[in-house]
């Protein structure tokens, strides 16, 4: 993996973690997007969406692409000074109300046609997000841990294991207002709870490679085939939610993977962590490895 980034140093951080910290938007531009985020996303949250505004922002015909098209506005244009080769598919808004609950560790399906090509996804939120007010959680260095491409009815391939992953590996990334986290779409994330009183409003922004095809992807729940299709337009993902797809039988398929799920458990997914340098919260080897960061901030100050 080369070029995805302008500064080499952000790809080559890109390729070992995962994820790369960016500063975004500036304190202007974050004030001038709050303002219209809340012009546009309703007073209230929906009845259904416990999250926030996920629904209103991201499955409601009415709202996402007023939504996407405002974001659009303000990250697409930095977003270019940062990444080479990638255009913004859509974006939307993920509001979470103070005292809101974290959100669950998933992995999303594929957005385009490529089943095994890049996709980065950018969170910059609108404001201070730390370990205990809404901060993304991911698990650094998991992406293309395994072959697996997640589909609707397909089971998370660490559903056997989730709470060994939740307690030993994930990982809040605190980030200011305007930063952004950008991070391969591959990754397991979630998003801690939100135990402030203040809501917490972030941006997501999902970055294709230039040309892709946004497609909708379909497999079998037993886990080895995955099927992409053409869509009719970049909301493929938030319609797979909605009903509004077509059957596949009125669709020619763009791509297929007949091996897309490997089977892995507990033992062989922190057998291939360790191999990347990543070692479960406790052991000696985080602890030398945390003390390390702590005297390289030091020697810097």
């Amino acid at each position: 993996m080369n070029g995805y980034f302008r500064d080499p140093g952000f790809d080559a951080a890109f390729a070992r973690d995962g994820f790369v910290v960016v500063d975004l938007l500036g304190e202007e531009a974050v004030e001038a997007l709050s303002r219209e985020a809340r012009r546009l996303l309703p007073t209230e949250r929906s009845f259904n969406d416990p999250q926030g505004a996920a629904y209103t922002s991201y499955f409601d015909l009415e709202y996402r692409a007023e939504a996407s098209a405002l974001i659009r506005s303000f990250v697409e244009p930095a977003l270019t000074e940062v990444l080479v080769g990638f255009e913004p598919l859509f974006a939307t808004f993920f509001w979470k109300p103070g005292k809101g609950p974290e959100t669950p560790i998933h992995q999303h399906s594929p957005y385009v046609s490529d089943l095994r090509g890049a996709t980065i996804n950018c969170w910059c939120p609108l404001v201070d997000c730390t370990r205990d007010s809404g901060a993304l959680t991911i698990v650094p260095r998991s992406q293309r841990l395994t072959r697996h491409i997640q589909v609707p009815m397909r089971p998370a391939y660490w559903q056997s294991f989730t709470a060994s992953l939740q307690q030993q590996y994930l990982e809040a990334i605190e980030v200011r207002a305007g930063q952004a986290v950008l991070f391969d779409d591959t990754m397991p994330h979630g998003a801690a709870r939100n135990a402030r009183e203040q809501d917490r409003l972030v941006t997501l922004t999902t970055m294709v490679p230039e040309g892709a095809t946004p497609s909708y992807v379909v497999g079998d729940e037993g886990g080895e085939v995955a099927v992409a299709y053409a869509a009719e337009d970049e909301y493929a993902y938030s319609d797979m939610f909605n009903g509004r797809l077509p059957a596949p039988c009125e669709r020619r398929p763009l791509a297929r993977v007949d091996e897309s799920c490997e089977p892995i458990d507990a033992a062989e997914w922190r057998h291939r962590l360790r191999m990347r340098g990543v070692h479960p919260r406790g052991s000696w080897q985080r602890r030398i490895s945390r003390l390390k960061k702590l005297l390289a901030r030091e020697e810097k100050w």
